[in-house]
């Protein structure tokens, strides 16, 4: 489609008159099946006009997310026939995604924290796999605009989140930091990542640091997970975090994914190992993932947040540091995703042997 010939404009409430007739008459041709008219017609956000001629409305509501435990926005696009076919549906989409996270920024509606997608049959249903992950750049912000799979349909079609970036799980409205100001590495300290590249004697400070705070009950429970260490946080040569991961599926997601922990010695002052683990692992993971043969078929990273205050203290929806996306919760703890590039999953579940 020649984008240049499509024009997207944002409408105001109440709508004028003329474009309310233009609106039910697509919606008359299309016949579209519309149960509350006025409620759609209040719920208008932006149109697309081809010349003259109305070639798409789209309309947002507010839905609470069972998952997740907060409400969204989510989007109703019509568009006319003789368009389907040629993209304007997803241009009327990244628009009013636009839009409404503009609005948020602005307090000028507060309602959800973010967008939620359910992708229409028709566009999935002949597809043996769903990307973990799409996104289109900001048209202003020349930042990533990215929706994460959050999970599926009851009847098996996959479902996408995008969290706006000044949402709060914890506050109603947009909430602006100033930049974060986080301490580089103390003079000494490196992050180094180890799959299988462990030495000896890494090992034993390992053991040794696990066993010294208590983190595993014995010597052979450090040595069972030994293998699973990805990266160490080192500070003058000691060992002073580690991070490790195991593969876990998430049935609700159908992914395979590299469940990750961290454990950053108390001692250790400043410098947020914790994150700069994370990043590292993460850029590293991401790197590897299509040709290490451990990372087959793995989609991503989870990470449940057992400690009771960073659980408390996390109120992002979407982490800022590294990019996690809250998917649910495993009881009252936030579990979180970070996909790989490019990462998909099945359809439909394997068959029972």
């Amino acid at each position: 489609m020649n984008s240049d010939a499509i024009r997207l404009e944002e409408v105001q409430q109440p709508l004028q008159q003329p474009l309310r007739d233009d609106i039910l008459a697509l919606w008359e041709r299309e016949q579209a099946v519309i149960p509350a008219i006025e409620e759609r017609l209040a719920e208008v956000v932006a149109v697309a006009w081809s010349g003259d001629a109305l070639a798409g409305v789209a309309s947002t509501g507010v839905v609470q997310h069972p998952g997740i435990k907060q409400p969204l926005f989510f989007m109703r696009a019509m568009v006319g026939s003789d368009y389907r076919k040629q993209g304007l549906a997803y241009l009327l989409h990244r628009r009013v995604v636009e839009i409404m996270e503009d609005r948020f920024d602005r307090g000028e509606d507060t309602r959800a924290i973010g967008v939620y997608v359910e992708v229409e049959r028709a566009h999935v249903q002949s597809l043996e796999e769903a990307f973990c992950s799409f996104s289109h750049v900001h048209s202003e912000q020349n930042r990533p605009v990215q929706f994460n799979l959050s999970g599926f349909t009851d009847d098996g079609f996959p479902q996408y989140i995008y969290y706006f970036e000044h949402a709060s799980l914890i506050q109603q409205g947009p909430v602006i930091e100033p930049p974060s100001q986080r301490a580089e590495l103390i003079e000494g300290a490196e992050i180094r990542f180890c799959l299988n590249e462990l030495t000896s004697a890494q090992q034993q400070q390992i053991i040794g640091l696990w066993l010294t705070y208590g983190m595993l009950p014995d010597r052979d429970a450090c040595l069972k997970r030994l293998p699973q260490v990805l990266a160490v946080a080192l500070e003058h040569g000691a060992i002073i975090g580690v991070a490790s991961a195991f593969t876990t599926e998430l049935e609700d997601l159908r992914a395979k994914m590299l469940g990750y922990r961290t454990f950053v010695s108390p001692d250790a002052k400043g410098g947020f190992y914790g994150t700069k683990l994370l990043a590292m692992v993460m850029d590293e993971l991401n790197r590897r993932a299509k040709t290490e043969p451990q990372l087959k078929d793995i989609q991503g990273v989870a990470i449940a947040l057992q400690n009771e205050n960073l659980n408390k203290n996390v109120t992002r929806p979407r982490g800022g540091d590294v990019g996690t996306s809250l998917v649910g919760y495993l009881g009252d703890r936030q579990l979180r995703v970070i996909y790989f590039d490019g990462a998909t999953v099945k359809m439909q579940q394997p068959s029972e042997p």
